[in-house]
């Protein structure tokens, strides 16, 4: 599975919010920059309570560690969303994120199998379905998404 690349500028916000992330209980999933005029970021974010009130008061809280940050100096927008219930994973970590939630998963042979994530084990996908195990190689995953 190919992952997505992460620029400067989301490693820069990824790593100034990490802290009120875990204080919270959220993760990080991703995030969407668009720069210039009229910035924008949007945060995916993920906690399993699904608390919508704790993702507003995120959303203040973020807002004041962001507006330090120099690329950002000339103002911006900031939503944080969840990653919706048929979320493509662009990042292997996602396995483990979305532990004990049914994954849709694309082999490169274009096999589909859809099962609950139990996360990486030496560096497999492990998946149960219908009281199976299947081990399954990362680099066998052409793609996978939540099956909300």
């Amino acid at each position: 599975m190919k992952e997505k690349i992460k620029s400067n500028e989301f490693l820069v916000i990824e790593n100034a919010i990490k802290s009120i992330l875990i204080e919270n209980n959220f993760v990080l999933i991703d995030m969407d920059i668009t720069l210039g005029k009229d910035a924008l970021i949007v945060l995916y974010v993920f906690n399993e309570k699904k608390d919508i009130d704790s993702m507003a008061k995120l959303n203040d809280k973020i807002y004041e560690t962001l507006e330090k940050i120099n690329f950002l100096k000339d103002g911006f927008s900031l939503e944080i969303s969840s990653p919706g219930i048929n979320r493509k994973i662009k990042f292997i970590s996602e396995f483990e994120i979305f532990k004990e939630l049914e994954l849709k998963i694309m082999l490169n042979n274009d096999d589909m199998i859809v099962g609950k994530s139990e996360g990486i084990k030496d560096s497999k996908l492990v998946i149960t379905n219908d009281n199976e195990t299947l081990l399954l190689d990362i680099d066998n995953i052409k793609k996978a998404a939540l099956n909300g």
